[in-house]
C-alpha cells in the first residue's frame, strides 16, 4: 500500500483554517480536500470506533459470509469486522460526505470566501469511481487494516479519482501530500497527534477580541461588514462561554506543539499580513521545498483571483477597525480585566459599562425567560413591543 503524507488543519471557528488550506491547495506535492469535509478524520473518531466495535446479534454475524467487511484493528489491539453498509453509514455520519458526494455530482465545488457567501468553482471528481475504489482497496477478504492504513486509503482513493484519469498522480509524482481539515476544538488535534503520530498538524490561533468580534458577527448573520448596533454589542459582550472556549484551546494548543514536534502553530495575524515568510515556515515545517504559489489562495491549483476574493494583506473582520476605542477596550477587559495602566476612572467607566452590557444584558435574558414560560404568547408579546419601544 502506497503512503501519504498526511497534513491536518485544525483550529477554532473563524481561525484561519480555510485560508491556510487554500494556500496549501496550489503547491505541486499537495492535495487539498476540496471541502470541510474531514473526509478521513472521521476513522479515528471514538463515536465512530465505538459504532464499529457495537456487539452485533448472532443472527447479524450469520450474514457476515456473505457480505463484503472491513476489517480494522485499533493501537488497543481492538478489532472490528465492519460491513459495508456501516463503513458507508459512518462515512454520512461522521463526515461531510453527504454534501461533497452532492458537489461531485454537480461538477461542483463551493468556497466560502466571506461569511455568510459561498462562490462556485468547477470541481471534476469521479465519485462513483471514489466509491469503487474504497469498496476495492478496504473489503479484500483476509486483510486487516490499521486506522491510518484506511486513512491511506481514502486518501489515495481520493487523489486517483480527481479530475482526468492519471493527470493529478503523474503531478504529484511518487511523493504525495494529503491535507484533511479537521473539526473546530482541540480534542480532533489531540486525537490526530496520539493516533497518527507520523502526520503533520498545523494549528491555526487567533487572538481573542478577533475570534469574538468575527463570532458576533456570524451569529448576526451579516457577512464581513457589521454594524455596530445595540444588538450587535449585546452579542459581542455576552459570549462568556466561548471565552472559556477560546481561552482552554490556546492553552492545550501551546502546551501541544511543546511536547510533539509534528505540531505547528501558526498565529492567523501573520498568515493574513505576512504571508510569504509564514508560509516558508510551513513548508520548512512540511518538509517541502517552497514555491511562490504558497503566498497565493488558489481552487485546484488555479490561483484566486485577489482583486475579486481579497484573502491576504488584510484582516477583513479585524475589531480595532470597526469598534471604537472604548468599545475595544470594554472588549479586552471582558477577556483579560483591566488593564493596570488605566486610571481609576477609566477603570469605574468600563465597569459601568460591562454592567450595561453584560450583567442587566444577562438579567434581561433571565426576565424575558421566564415571562415568555408563564404568559400568554400575546401577552409576552405585547409586553417585549412596549419594553423595546416599538
Amino acid at each position: 500500500m502506497s503512503g501519504i503524507e498526511k497534513i491536518f488543519v485544525g483550529g477554532q471557528i473563524h481561525s484561519g483554517k480555510n485560508i491556510l488550506w487554500r494556500l496549501l491547495d496550489g503547491h505541486p506535492e499537495i492535495i487539498s480536500n476540496c471541502m470541510h469535509s474531514n473526509i478521513g478524520w472521521f476513522v479515528l473518531n471514538d463515536n465512530c470506533k465505538k459504532s464499529f466495535l457495537k456487539a452485533e446479534s448472532a443472527i447479524a454475524h450469520k450474514t457476515y459470509p456473505f457480505i463484503p467487511m472491513c476489517k480494522i484493528v485499533y493501537g488497543t489491539g481492538e478489532e472490528a469486522a465492519v460491513a459495508i453498509g456501516d463503513f458507508t453509514r459512518a462515512l454520512y455520519t461522521y463526515t461531510g460526505y453527504h454534501a461533497f458526494y452532492s458537489w461531485a455530482k454537480g461538477n461542483s465545488m463551493f468556497v466560502n470566501m466571506k461569511e455568510g457567501e459561498n462562490e462556485r468553482f468547477p470541481f471534476a471528481f469521479d465519485i462513483d469511481g471514489f466509491q469503487k475504489k474504497l469498496e476495492k482497496e478496504l473489503f479484500t477478504e483476509g486483510v486487516v487494516f490499521t486506522e491510518e492504513e484506511v486513512l491511506d486509503v481514502i486518501y489515495s482513493s481520493y487523489i486517483d479519482s480527481l479530475g482526468d484519469e492519471g493527470s493529478i498522480v503523474s503531478v504529484m509524482g511518487g511523493k504525495r501530500h494529503f491535507v484533511d481539515t479537521l473539526p473546530n476544538g482541540i480534542q480532533p488535534i489531540t486525537m490526530v497527534a496520539t493516533k497518527v503520530p507520523r502526520a503533520k498538524i498545523i494549528v491555526l490561533r487567533r487572538d481573542e477580541e478577533s475570534l469574538l468580534y468575527a463570532n458576533a458577527g456570524r451569529i448576526m448573520s451579516v457577512g464581513n461588514k457589521v454594524e455596530v448596533n445595540n444588538t450587535f454589542k449585546k452579542i459581542l459582550y455576552n459570549q462568556k462561554t466561548f471565552e472559556k472556549k477560546i481561552s482552554g484551546f490556546d492553552n492545550e494548543a501551546t502546551e501541544l506543539q511543546a511536547s510533539h514536534n509534528n505540531i505547528l502553530v501558526v498565529d492567523f495575524n501573520d498568515l493574513i499580513l505576512d504571508v510569504e515568510n509564514t508560509m516558508k515556515d510551513v513548508a520548512d515545517f512540511l518538509g517541502i521545498q517552497f514555491d511562490p504559489i504558497l503566498s497565493l489562495p488558489s481552487i485546484n491549483g488555479e490561483v484566486i483571483d485577489d482583486d475579486k476574493f481579497p484573502i491576504l494583506g488584510k484582516i477583513n473582520d479585524d475589531p480595532y477597525t470597526f469598534l471604537s476605542k472604548s468599545e475595544a477596550e470594554l472588549l479586552k477587559y471582558f477577556i483579560n480585566g483591566y488593564d493596570e495602566q488605566y486610571s481609576i476612572a477609566k477603570k469605574i467607566s468600563i465597569f459601568i459599562q460591562s454592567i450595561k452590557w453584560r450583567h442587566l444584558a444577562r438579567l434581561e435574558m433571565m426576565i424575558s425567560s421566564v415571562l415568555r414560560k408563564f404568559l400568554p404568547a400575546s401577552i409576552f408579546l405585547q409586553l417585549r413591543n412596549i419594553y423595546k419601544g416599538t
